[in-house]
């Protein structure tokens, strides 16, 4: 396993939520007509939501773009109020005021956004979706190479400057061996798997 990124919740300025809980409350007193963007059908901000509206049982509107870049435009034109942004590229905007972060959606703070809090921290229980990044071997690769290859990544990973630079692009250092990286795929194959059913996107 090498890392993982979170997100940021983000909304315009003029979005009369202050907090997660608001958001929440915002959309249970108007739902269906809270629209929120994504970088396009499937990707990960916009399953990010669906596991979101399921699990604080809301009704946000999707409205898909071809990509992050696209998205975050209207949500700082004020054209869609809520945005699921990763923390590197959505960071600078929340800097500069041009959107307000509600929340962000990893485990632990992140590095680039300190002062946000997690959706968990911000009351929304058991709440996390980042994407995260590891290295594969075919099926039948021998065990030795498998934990040699491991090994010398962990030990890359390790160096200071690569962990510096790491930090810089948002990416939380992850743990672990292959038989922690076989557990987070199974895991994340059980939950997400209803999230994407549920949502209509076809696997293919």
């Amino acid at each position: 396993m090498l890392g993982s990124i979170p997100m940021v919740v983000v909304v315009h300025p003029s979005f009369p939520a202050q907090s997660l809980n608001e958001l929440v409350a915002q959309a249970k007193a108007r739902p269906g007509q809270i629209n929120y963007a994504s970088g396009g059908f499937g990707t990960t901000n916009h399953l990010a939501v669906e596991l979101f509206k399921a699990q604080t049982e809301i009704d946000l509107v999707h409205v898909a773009y071809r990509g992050n870049p696209l998205a975050v435009v209207d949500v700082i034109g004020g054209h869609v109020p809520v945005f699921f942004d990763f923390v590197l590229t959505g960071a600078p905007h929340v800097r500069s005021g041009a959107v307000r972060a509600l929340a962000t959606t990893g485990a632990q703070r992140s590095s680039v956004l300190p002062d946000v809090p997690t959706a968990m921290e911000a009351g929304i229980s058991g709440f996390e979706a980042s994407t995260w990044f590891g290295v594969y071997a075919p099926a039948g690769t021998p065990k030795d190479m498998v934990t040699m290859v491991s090994t010398e990544i962990a030990a890359v990973l390790a160096i200071p400057a690569v962990k510096k630079r790491l930090a810089d692009l948002g990416l939380e250092p992850m743990r672990g061996g292959p038989a922690a990286l076989i557990e987070l795929t199974k895991s994340d194959l059980a939950k997400w798997g209803p999230i994407i059913k549920k949502a209509g996107i076809k696997l293919e």
